[in-house]
């Protein structure tokens, strides 16, 4: 055994000195010891994107690694480990060993558990090779003609002078027989009297190891035991790669290409970061290591199907928008509550935006520029907000938009704007569009929300109902002897559930008892059954109604309320302008007087939180003109 091992060393100098010496060019001992390809660049496709383009992975995605330039030609790579590590640099899961087959049926491994420990000695038969009775024919002198029976090859007369004197020519005889390396079981040749001899007899032994490993060249399950796998052929592998066999998924390959064969992530990990590692294995060592981080999901939900975009109102073209208008981005994502889902917007390469999605960052208003052209937004997606040195990528995905002087500005009302003394188009942002620079004509938002916009279609507007309330600017009128005030509010919206569009308290004044006195209330709710308009006055309730599909539907409708009031008495009607559809008058004649003091407000208080309409547009006159008959009291 010794002598086998010593042979083994001296027959890998040689090669490694033939190497240096005749390789020439590229090749040489240099290239033996060192990648021939410099660093490996490795990387990983998950399902059917890289680890550049995002690294975040979920549990059962199919992962294929890659090299960037291929390594078929490589005489150095032999193996390559893919496994999961993380933060604390514990290996997370299984490794996945993707092992080169040798190229003479030696390769390993078909199995992806290890086989049940089996004795390792195949060959305990060869020490028992020895001894001198199992063989007696191996002769002494094969090459002499009187010897194929090595005990009679002594003449009977000549015995005598056997053990006194040994002839010299005969001498030499026996080594030639040992070195003939037909011979299966030299140890045979030795005879016990002839002991000075028998170390040159001995010889043969490694011959007969040699043929045994040479019988069985095909290793589909190494047996060996369970904690020794440095004596697996066709695996060099030192003892401190191989920990466990139960910790890795072996894949044999013919060879390492540009692209592995891919395999599932199935273990059950915790939600966070982790490193992808790809280790490069040689013959014996590994030749080169690298880490990507990645962020492993589970089970956890986050998909992020793509970008729409949403113009403020109707156009003619939604393809082209006009310069200078706000369109409504959403990222359509969906995320766990185990996860803090976090986004970022791009306008080409500069941020314009970013927040947690359970915040409503994943919904960006972004003013199209005065220049023309195409524009590319870009929203990230992360499970968790990103700092500056994970490098964990995102889901990506982009929009292009064509702003054009053929998109024209919406606004369905834009014909009656003129007469209009608030006009509001909720281009996100609740300004007065007659004079979108005075503050004071904006819409108040009465319990101080941030304003909701919703979407619709193509088009997006703003959330009224009973968390979503709205004052408009002051409304108050000023009657003189005999004069009327009339006014009239246009509404563009989609109905969406039951409730309160718009009230108006009017305040009175008791004359007899000179004090404040009950206050007129005029509301326009929407109900399964229609649109209604009622008058309230000390507990009477009038009201008249249009009857319309309008909840089942959720068509935009354009309800549209006038009214005239002088100190004594109010009436009023509703109308939808897209159909011609009107109420009867309602005239309510009153007891205390008008003030001429009132509020507007857009929806109305309710018991839960609950949207009642998209506002798209609202436009709002108030004259001194009467556009209606006075009505006796």
């Amino acid at each position: 055994m010794r002598m086998f091992n010593f042979r083994t060393f001296v027959g890998v100098l040689a090669v490694m000195f033939c190497s240096a010496g005749c390789g020439g060019g590229s090749g040489g001992a240099l290239d033996w010891v060192l990648p021939s390809t410099g660093t490996y660049q490795i990387n990983a496709y998950i399902n059917e994107y890289s680890l550049n383009e995002c690294s975040i992975i979920r549990q059962n995605d199919t992962v294929r690694p890659y090299f960037i330039h291929s390594v078929a030609d490589d005489p150095d790579i032999q193996g390559l480990i893919v496994f999961l590590q993380d933060p604390l640099g514990t290996v997370a899961g299984k490794k996945t060993w993707y092992t080169v087959k040798k190229g003479d049926g030696a390769g390993f491994i078909e199995a992806a558990d290890p086989p049940p420990a089996v004795e390792p000695e195949i060959t305990p038969e060869l020490p028992a090779a020895s001894e001198p009775e199992i063989t007696p024919e191996p002769p002494v002198a094969p090459e002499s003609e009187i010897t194929p029976e090595p005990p009679l090859a002594v003449e009977p007369e000549k015995a005598p002078e056997l053990p006194v004197t040994v002839e010299p020519e005969i001498t030499p005889e026996p080594p030639l027989a040992v070195e003939s390396e037909v011979i299966p079981e030299p140890p045979l040749a030795v005879e016990p009297e002839k002991a000075p001899e028998l170390p040159l007899a001995s010889e043969p032994e490694p011959i007969a190891e040699s043929l045994v490993v040479s019988e069985s060249p095909v290793y589909h399950e190494p047996a060996v035991p369970a904690d020794d796998y440095s004596e697996i052929p066709g695996l060099e592998i030192k003892r401190n790669v191989i920990e466990n066999w139960s910790e890795y998924r072996m894949i044999p390959v013919d060879r390492l290409d540009r692209e592995c064969p891919s395999f599932k992530l199935t273990e059950t990990l915790e939600i966070g970061q982790y490193l992808m590692v790809f280790q490069v294995l040689g013959e014996t060592d590994m030749l080169y290591q690298i880490e990507r981080p990645i962020y492993f999901l589970g089970n956890a939900e986050l998909t992020f199907d793509d970008i729409q975009r949403y113009l403020p109102g109707f156009a003619a073209n939604t393809y082209f928008i006009a310069p200078g208008i706000n369109i409504l981005l959403e990222a359509q994502v969906v995320a766990d509550k185990r996860l803090d889902a976090y986004i970022v917007w791009y306008n080409g390469r500069k941020s314009i935006g970013e927040g947690r999605v359970a915040d409503g960052a994943n919904r960006l208003v972004w003013k199209a520029p005065e220049q023309t052209g195409f524009y590319t937004i870009k929203a990230v997606v992360f499970p968790f907000r990103p700092g500056q040195n994970t490098g964990i990528n995102g889901m990506v995905k982009e929009l292009s938009l064509a702003v054009s002087s053929k998109g024209r500005n919406t606004g369905f009302f834009s014909k009656k704007a003129d007469r209009f003394m608030y006009w509001y188009q909720f281009q996100s942002n609740l300004l007065d569009s007659k004079v979108p620079g005075d503050e004071r004509r904006s819409l108040l938002p009465k319990d101080y929300q941030k304003p909701q916009w919703l979407t619709y279609n193509r088009m997006y507007g703003l959330a009224v109902g009973t968390a979503d309330r709205y004052l408009l600017p002051d409304t108050s009128f000023t009657f003189g002897q005999g004069e009327q005030g009339s006014g009239q509010l246009v509404f563009q919206l989609i109905p969406v559930s039951e409730g309160t569009l718009f009230s108006a308290v009017f305040k009175t004044f008791d004359n007899t008892h000179l004090s404040p006195s009950d206050p007129l209330t005029m509301t326009l709710s929407l109900s399964k059954t229609g649109i209604m308009l009622t008058l309230t006055f000390k507990d009477i309730f009038y009201e008249e109604s249009l009857s319309l599909e309008t909840l089942d539907k959720q068509d935009i409708i354009m309800p549209c309320i006038t009214f005239s009031l002088n100190r004594s008495q109010i009436a009023a009607r509703v109308s939808l302008e897209e159909t011609g559809m009107e109420t009867k008058e309602i005239a309510v004649g009153l007891t205390d007087f008008l003030t001429g003091e009132g509020t507007f407000q857009l929806g109305e208080t309710g018991a839960a939180p609950e949207v009642v309409a998209i506002f798209d547009e609202l436009g709002v006159v108030f004259t001194k003109t009467p556009l209606l008959p006075k009505t006796k009291s």
